[in-house]
């Protein structure tokens, strides 16, 4: 699941997102960050209205890739992570490591089956890229 540390490209990165918003339709969006901060790419779902401006939507990647990362500390007690999911009243959003230095940052419909859609639908994806 995590392969050694390596530069990705947009090109790839912005593949790799379609394919996952492809993968289930209760993906609304997917997003790719470095560990930086850099948002390679973010592809949403053609009929999907945004709950946030473009700039609030840009904002909450950053952050979201800031808690992703800050969360290593704990990697030496708990092990690394496997993916992380948050549920919010209008919608889930699921954070998933790729290689060593980039997150993919996902969000869904809050009624989708979580995690049958990370590990049936999204991981097969992922993991083809290793």
């Amino acid at each position: 699941m995590w392969g050694k540390s390596e530069q990705i490209l947009t090109s790839e990165a912005e593949q790799i997102c379609r394919k996952i918003i492809g993968s289930n339709p209760n993906i609304r969006s997917a997003s790719m960050c470095s560990e930086s901060g850099e948002i390679l790419c973010s592809e949403h779902r053609n009929d999907e209205t945004s709950l946030t401006t473009r700039m609030g939507g840009q904002a909450a990647l950053i952050q979201a890739t800031v808690r992703f990362f800050n969360r290593r500390i704990h990697d030496k007690n708990f092990g690394k992570t496997i993916y992380s999911l948050t549920l919010h009243e209008k919608v889930a959003r699921i954070s998933i490591p790729f290689k060593d230095n980039y997150v993919i940052l996902i969000s869904a419909d809050k009624e989708a089956n979580h995690s049958d859609m990370i590990m049936k639908d999204i991981y097969k994806i992922t993991s083809k890229f290793d």
